[in-house]
């Protein structure tokens, strides 16, 4: 039987009964972007503003007060399925919208219901 065990120096030690084999990961670099990636997705959520690259389904769970202005750009899709898996640059591609001009308008409707 095989047990993997963790270690903080991103080896893992498989214990074969009571001899130790080093395993060197060899993804290191590759896990790190990953994870910076997804820790900028958090800091962007817990952010009042709203970029490219976030998911429309979660921009409007964290933003309602948005939807009516997605709604007068064009973007009809906000309770269709793929718009919870689908970024806000890639929504606009669909519908043939400007990414940048819609995140203007977004962040600026976030900013006037703010106030």
């Amino acid at each position: 039987m095989l047990f993997l065990q963790p270690h903080f120096s991103f080896h893992f030690v498989i214990l074969r009964s009571i001899k130790p084999v080093p395993i060197v990961a060899t993804h290191v670099k590759e896990d790190l972007l990953m994870l910076k990636k997804i820790l900028k997705k958090f800091e962007d959520m817990n952010s009042n503003t709203v970029t490219q690259d976030m998911l429309v389904g979660d921009i409007v769970r964290l933003h309602p007060e948005v939807v009516d202005t997605l709604l007068s750009h064009g973007m009809h899709c906000l309770g269709c399925p793929s718009s919870q898996q689908e970024s806000l640059a890639n929504a606009c591609m669909v519908h043939g919208l400007d990414p940048e001009k819609i995140v203007t308008a977004v962040n600026l409707a976030i900013q006037t219901e703010k106030q």
